[in-house]
């Protein structure tokens, strides 16, 4: 595969000349009858080769028990390495033309010869593809739809040396393959080519150590890759530079490389940071954990983030590595949301300073605690309209999902409640954006999932701050009541915190329960709610049973979650799983979902101890901007309040099989919620797969695929959510 390269920038030639270059090699017989420089010439030469009648095709089959790309890898490689000199050339040019089949070996070798048996995968060949026709007929090809996720973490082979190897210094080597839009069949047989050309070629020897690196693309223009993998591309790709496909762009046949050998990078020189780039252990494991515990995402390397500057060059760093990277605020994500496997992890913890507090408006770093932005607002006797339960969790984190809370059918989310970001795009950018200064991208990044950039600085609106808050609880024993209740109160202008709590018992014994908080404002606070013209008294009719009604400062009710946080660390509960999930459902559908969940026998993961303990969350909530501008994530459609359901599973460390099954009763739920036209708040331990996030997304997902591809064109930004890119 060598060949004078074109252009970097010429991308398409590029792989035509490879290509060219390869056919020339291996069919030098046929090569001078086509015009290899053209697309249409090398796919004449490459139907020619498929069906000429005096060279009937000679095929390999290759079958497999399972898919584990490594593994598998592994076990080609040392066949390949061990194939005699006599007999590596037939090998090679039937490899290109390999049946891939579903089955297992062990179970076939009494009426099938192999050449090669290892564990769940052996090959047989070369031979006329009529002398495999019994055993294609007895097992079906090989296939596995799903993409390959292009954030799972590297895999290190190390082949052995054999004993007849010529002593040779032993090479690291990367073997990269490309996942957008590639099926794990397709990325298999890619995959298979490659190594049958690199090891038969020599560019893979006896004790080499490849890293199996899954990437969206692969980068066709680096001059050090050793072999490539090209074939035709699917329409609306990419052309391996990594930038999709631009529209209009006339439909004709295209080349893409599928997967690539090169030697490692070499280690980029790590900028000086304010702050501490570091690989030990215990930080590794800290990033690869969260307050879920289901999923465990080990890094490359953490940066201890000291200054805005330390955030833009880590950008650029794993830019330079190739590699995806992730913000971490206080770690209360449920699923690896903010981890990043194999990539760096920047902890924004250190940047924690709240400032720049005016008479409407507070700024505050993205990795401050939303209790420090309490304190510094109090201090002027302001406040943030919207606070979620808990307030250790970080400005930035909050931003980057919606951000609700009990004032929500007040104020709308936190995000819609934000003047102006500082964001470090996945180019390196450092921009300001704000609703008239590069609207697109502030809409973008609020609720964005940090998918087009890191929020580094917010600014956020401000209200007056109440003097005191009477704060009740009201309970219930039937869900109907208890919805009812919510539903007026948020429609009368009733209470300023408004939230419904779902409580359980071991023995089913359900109970809801009405919790509300009614500021008191000094009189000559600019507020426009009279003090005490709210009650918060509207406790509804029917079951109601026992009321809690007491008077509490502000700061006391803002930190009301801190001793039950205290009280699980101390129990251990805090460092047990949680299968939490969030979905947000229209007014006309949500009791459906609230009695099929809260209302029967408890469901998995909810089962508590004798005593009343919280498993779920039920409100509603009313997004958008006060100037009625929509919130920027997806909604449920539907007249009335949009409903936050949540469902507070919770398992055990010890039973891995458990939480998994509590983790499948989440994506249940979920597409419960989906089909009653409900939407997912993306909060939740649950795997979602590409064709979800495009409906989830639904009318959104063009225009935000267009802010991913200007501002994160390298598709390095927060790997955790899984989120596609238009051409995967």
């Amino acid at each position: 595969m060598t060949g004078d390269a074109p252009p970097a920038g010429d991308v398409q030639a590029l792989l035509r000349a490879r290509a060219a270059a390869r056919f020339r090699a291996a069919r030098p017989d046929l090569a001078p009858r086509f015009d290899l420089d053209s697309i249409t010439g090398l796919l004449a030469a490459r139907e020619a080769v498929r069906t000429a009648p005096d060279d009937p095709p000679v095929r390999a089959v290759a079958v497999l028990g399972r898919l584990d790309l490594a593994a598998w890898a592994r076990a080609a490689c040392e066949f390949l390495l061990a194939l005699p000199s006599d007999q590596a050339a037939a090998w090679q040019r039937s490899l290109t033309m390999t049946i891939f089949l579903a089955g297992n070996p062990a179970n076939l070798r009494e009426r099938f010869t192999f050449d090669h048996v290892a564990g769940p995968y052996a090959w047989r060949g070369p031979a006329p593809a009529t002398a495999h026709t019994g055993l294609c007929r007895l097992l079906r090809t090989f296939e596995a739809s799903r993409p390959l996720a292009a954030d799972q973490a590297a895999r290190c082979i190390d082949l052995p040396q054999g004993p007849n190897a010529a002593p040779r210094p032993c090479r690291e080597l990367v073997v990269e393959i490309a996942t957008a839009r590639v099926p794990a069949s397709r990325a298999l047989v890619h995959l298979h080519h490659l190594l049958a050309d690199a090891v038969l070629g020599g560019c893979i020897g006896p004790g080499d150590r490849l890293t199996l690196r899954p990437v969206p693309h692969i980068a066709a223009t680096d001059p050090s890759i050793l072999a490539l993998r090209i074939d035709l591309d699917q329409p609306g790709g990419s052309d391996d530079s990594g930038r999709p496909d631009q529209p209009g762009r006339p439909d004709q046949p295209r080349l893409r490389a599928y997967a690539a050998l090169r030697p490692p990078a070499p280690p980029a020189a790590a900028p000086s940071f304010d702050g501490v780039l570091t690989r030990d252990d215990a930080s590794l494991r800290w990033a690869a954990d969260d307050f879920g515990h289901l999923v465990h995402h080990r890094p490359r390397a953490v940066l201890r983030a000291a200054s805005v500057t330390d955030v833009v060059r880590v950008v650029r760093l794993a830019l330079d590595m190739g590699c995806t990277l992730t913000a971490r605020g206080r770690g209360h994500s449920v699923y690896g949301q903010a981890q990043a496997a194999d990539g760096l992890v920047v902890d924004m913890s250190r940047l924690n300073r709240v400032d720049g507090v005016t008479a409407n408006t507070i700024r505050a770093q993205a990795g401050a605690r939303w209790a420090d932005v309490v304190d510094a607002a109090l201090g002027r006797s302001r406040a943030v309209p919207v606070l979620t339960d808990v307030v250790d969790t970080s400005v930035g984190g909050t931003l980057s999902v919606g951000g609700i809370g009990g004032a929500s059918h007040r104020h709308g989310l936190q995000i819609d409640n934000v003047e102006e970001l500082s964001v470090v795009t996945g180019t390196g950018q450092l921009l300001t954006c704000s609703p008239t200064r590069d609207r697109s991208l502030f809409h973008g990044v609020l609720g964005g999932l940090g998918q087009c950039g890191l929020i580094v600085d917010a600014t956020l609106r401000t209200v007056p701050a109440p003097r005191r808050v009477h704060y009740g609880l009201r309970t219930h024993h039937s869900l109907d009541d208890c919805l009812a209740v919510l539903r007026q109160l948020a429609a009368d202008d009733g209470p300023d915190f408004l939230q419904g709590h779902v409580l359980l018992a071991a023995s089913d014994r359900w109970q809801y329960a009405v919790e509300t908080a009614v500021y008191e404002y000094d009189p000559r606070s600019d507020h426009d709610h009279a003090p005490g013209t709210a009650t918060g008294s509207a406790a509804g009719t029917g079951t109601r049973t026992g009321r809690q009604a007491e008077v509490r400062s502000y700061r006391d009710f803002v930190h009301r979650m801190a001793p039950a946080e205290a009280a699980a660390r101390a129990n251990g509960e805090w460092f047990q799983p949680h299968a939490w999930l969030t979905v947000l459902m229209p007014d006309a559908t949500v009791s459906t979902l609230a009695t099929s969940v809260f209302g029967g026998p408890a469901p998995l993961g909810l089962t508590g101890p004798a005593e009343l303990r919280l498993v779920g969350l039920l409100f509603p909530v009313r997004p958008g901007h006060a100037d009625g501008s929509p919130t920027p994530i997806p909604m449920p459609a539907g007249p009335g309040p949009v409903w936050v359901l949540s469902v507070l599973r919770g398992g055990r460390a010890d039973d891995p099989a458990g939480a998994a099954a509590l983790v499948e009763a989440n994506r249940a739920t979920r597409d419960a919620a989906v089909a009653l036209g409900g939407a997912v708040y993306p909060i939740n331990a649950v795997p979602t797969q590409p064709a979800c996030w495009r409906a989830h997304f639904g009318q959104q997902w063009p225009s935000r695929q267009a802010l991913r591809a200007r501002f994160d064109p390298a598709g390095i930004l927060t790997p955790g959510y899984g989120i596609p890119r238009d051409d995967a």
